[in-house]
């Protein structure tokens, strides 16, 4: 009997007692972290950890497949269970937990088995497999007074119980619960009572913001949202929607919504039609519920944002309807974007700033915003969006746009700041613009057009005279000159000169005229009548032209000047170089440089490039290549250049500075001096 004794407190002891292993202390300053699949099991095999008020924040994706191998085939044991219940906050921060496996004899399996005045969010659970008899779900097995917040799930759940309580995000709720913002695509086979989103049990509930999007096979009591609400505590559902395919043997108790009905009020639901089942079961003791609590809807319905809208539906800072490759074209949360994106909630009717750091934007309303007024900031990549309106030339800066919205309903007046420190390169006035677009249909107009001012400091791009919110883009305009002149020389050879120009790249050229004088004075020159045509081509050309010019005893020089005429009729001239013939001496006057980065040759290029540069006075030269969003590739040169007025010419081949290939892409090539910075967009083309 002793030894027995003794037994039992070597097991148990161990599970009861915190080593403290997880990183963190468990504060809400400082919380537990579970960054990787044995912080997770040391949670889950660890009943101190889950104290009231203990804090824990997940800071990876973990792949759970090792549970398949845990307690001898049982695989994993959830956090919390009857009567040590989890009582702390788990923060998912949106990383995903997945290939969960559960196969027990026992009653609960979720992720969290048995929950009490907990918090759990932003939490995603990914191919979960749980085959349990009774109270099993993604997120929570049982919860009493808890909250789900911007949660998901998805997988198979599975019972031969008769009435086993299964569902998407919590298989059973105590107490008043909340499930706000979350969504469910798990496979369910059972008996009865089995909710996409949860099953009640006894309690008051409010679900919100919520959809189902997976299949559901029973019985009887079967719903989308909730499968079986019999009892008189009252369930609140609002803006929440059902797309799933639902089997069921009782379809008079089972709806696509709800199957069972007691006590609910439903504000706001919609769901697809599919013929077979209505909203709620026929024979619920609620089943005539107003018209507009749940509406049946066709699938090019279902896609329409006007179906939400006219229901009240938040399709600025909760829904989201724009980006088909998220949910096939169904409405999504506004969270599963993968881009960063914050909600700022006015608590007062005097604040006027907003700085949101992570997102690099800094707003200032004229006026105060009024009290419980919504400002929603989001960053998103542009590799999805349209550039309709946008040059093909012109470049977006870091790859990105910024959505802006909020719920005040009047006009307002603002001046907002996006900070491009971080993710781009140097720039100017005279190279950026901001477009901005008043929804993703509608193209791209730069905000000068509409009235508003542009300035830029410090890699910082401040927008003033605009009087509402929505996508913005800053832009790197193509500051690439029409024609790119290289040299541009003469030759005496024989009473005839001969000369010759070379470019490295043209467009929106028409040609080139010569004018030339015998002083250095370009309004007393003569047109050479001849036009030169252009090439317009992106590479290096050149081009060489005979001249016989008038020859006296008293004229012994020639000068002469290229002009090289846009489509536009927009000119530029070049030179003067000047010509000796006196004693016949071969002359070869060359345009002086200074200090200059030409452009590469070839450009698109793979894999070397050739980069020109000169200066006009002997420093250090420092030649590098970043990505567009200002991140450094390579450094391909940093040395002291001796000799000034003379092309240079070095070879980039295409690595970066661990020697490995860069992928197909714009970057940016930028040459520092000692009092000046030049910079150029070129392009591997694979």
């Amino acid at each position: 009997m002793f030894k027995h004794y003794l037994i039992f407190v070597l097991l148990v002891i161990p599970t009861l007692s915190c080593f403290a292993l997880l990183g963190g202390q468990g504060t809400e300053e400082n919380p537990y972290l579970i960054t990787n699949y044995d912080d997770l099991i040391e949670l889950s095999n660890t009943p101190s950890y889950w104290i009231t008020n203990s804090y824990f924040i997940q800071t990876n994706d973990i792949d759970a497949t090792n549970t398949c191998y845990l307690n001898n085939g049982e695989g994993f044991s959830s956090i919390g269970f009857h009567p040590n219940y989890f009582n702390g906050n788990y923060d998912g921060q949106g990383y995903s937990i997945s290939n969960i496996y559960i196969n027990k004899t026992t009653l609960c399996a979720a992720l969290f088995g048995w929950t009490e005045n907990a918090e759990i969010k932003n939490t995603n659970i990914i191919d979960i497999n749980i085959s349990c008899p009774l109270y099993s779900a993604g997120i929570i097995g049982v919860a009493y007074s808890s909250t789900v917040i911007n949660c998901s799930s998805s997988g198979y759940i599975t019972s031969t119980n008769s009435t086993p309580h299964c569902a998407g995000i919590v298989g059973v709720v105590v107490g008043d619960c909340k499930i706000l913002n979350s969504y469910s695509s798990v496979t369910i086979d059972g008996n009865a009572a089995l909710g996409g989103i949860t099953n009640l049990s006894t309690g008051f509930l409010e679900i919100e913001n919520c959809y189902f999007t997976g299949i559901i096979t029973g019985n009887t009591k079967i719903g989308g949202i909730i499968g079986q609400n019999h009892l008189p505590e009252h369930v609140t559902i609002r803006n929440c929607y059902v797309k799933a395919s639902i089997t069921s043997g009782a379809p008079e108790l089972s709806g696509v919504i709800i199957g069972d009905n007691k006590n609910s009020t439903i504000t706001s639901c919609v769901y697809q039609d599919n013929g077979s089942l209505q909203g709620v079961g026929t024979e619920s003791q609620i089943s005539d519920l107003p018209e507009s609590s749940i509406l049946a809807l066709s699938e090019s319905e279902m896609k329409m944002a006007d179906s939400y809208i006219n229901l009240g539906w938040d399709l600025n800072t909760m829904w989201l309807l724009d980006d088909t490759s998220i949910n096939n074209g169904y409405p999504y949360l506004y969270w599963q974007q993968t881009d960063p994106y914050e909600i700022f909630l006015v608590e007062d009717d005097n604040q006027c700033d907003f700085t949101a750091n992570q997102l690099n934007t800094d707003i200032h309303f004229i006026n105060p915003l009024p009290n419980g007024s919504q400002l929603m900031i989001n960053q998103l990549g542009c590799s999805n969006t349209s550039l309709n309106g946008i040059s093909s030339s012109n470049q977006p800066l870091g790859n990105n746009f910024w959505r802006i919205k909020t719920n005040y309903q009047d006009t307002i007046s603002y001046q907002i700041t996006f900070n491009l420190q971080e993710i781009a390169t140097s720039f100017n006035n005279n190279e950026v613009a901001v477009y901005k677009r008043s929804n993703p249909n509608e193209a791209w107009q730069n905000v000068i057009d509409l009235g508003a001012l542009v300035s830029c400091h410090n890699n910082k791009i401040t927008v003033t005279g605009l009087t509402s919110f929505s996508d913005f883009i800053p832009v790197l305009e193509d500051s690439t000159l029409p024609v790119e002149l290289s040299s541009f020389n003469a030759n005496l050879i024989n009473n005839s000169v001969q000369l010759t120009w070379q470019v490295e790249s043209e467009s929106n050229l028409i040609g080139y005229y010569l004018l030339t004088g015998i002083t250095n004075n370009i309004d007393s020159a003569n047109l050479v009548p001849s036009l030169i045509h252009a090439t317009n081509s992106p590479h290096h050309h050149e081009y060489k032209v005979q001249h016989n010019p008038e020859i006296s005893p008293n004229i012994n020089t020639a000068y002469y000047w290229l002009k090289s005429i846009e489509q536009n009729n927009n000119a530029t001239y070049y030179g003067p170089i000047m010509v000796k013939f006196n004693n016949n001496i071969d002359n070869h006057p060359q345009v002086e440089w200074g200090s200059k980065l030409f452009t590469n040759y070839p450009n698109p290029f793979n894999p070397t490039t050739t980069i020109t540069f000169s200066v006009k006075k002997p420093q250090n030269v420092k030649i590098s290549i970043y990505n567009l969003r200002g991140q450094l590739v390579k450094t391909i040169l940093n040395q002291f250049v001796s000799q000034a007025q003379k092309k240079y010419k070095i070879i980039w081949d295409g690595t970066d500075i661990n020697n490995n290939q860069v992928a197909s892409s714009n970057y940016i090539l930028r040459m520092k001096l000692e009092d000046q910075e030049f910079s150029r967009k070129i392009l591997m083309q694979k």
